[in-house]
């Protein structure tokens, strides 16, 4: 029985450390930049033709009324370093990974559990 109360410890752990992780990405998610490469539209345009556009390009997303709008902010290399728009990036990158690990935890949890209560029933 021991076991069972270890692995129900350890399960309310990783899931309320799932749930501040899930919290603190959506809060950063919330900055709501996006970086894009637009492409000119021109038939000689070598670099729209041959690559992804121009770019790239940093938007804001926002809600005014009811609809949603992009506003273009100016490129990504001049803009970043005021937005700290790839340390955003990063820590949500970071923040799915760690996300990830500990629902692979809990699933690995989840099955040693079903696993335990077999042996006890069965």
């Amino acid at each position: 029985m021991w076991e069972l109360e270890r692995l129900r410890e350890l399960v309310m752990g990783l899931e309320g450390k799932l749930e501040r992780l899930q919290k603190k990405k959506r809060k950063l998610s919330k900055k709501g930049f996006t970086i894009r490469y637009v492409k000119c539209g021109k038939e000689s345009c070598n670099i729209c033709r041959e690559g992804a556009g121009h770019g790239p390009y940093v938007y804001k997303t926002v809600r005014e009324g009811g609809k949603v709008k992009s506003v273009y902010l100016g490129k990504l290399e001049a803009v970043k370093d005021k937005l700290n728009i790839e340390d955003t990036s990063d820590q949500i990158k970071n923040l799915e990974k760690d996300i990830a690990q500990i629902e692979q935890k809990l699933a690995e949890i989840r099955k040693k559990l079903r696993e335990i209560i077999e042996d006890v029933i069965g």
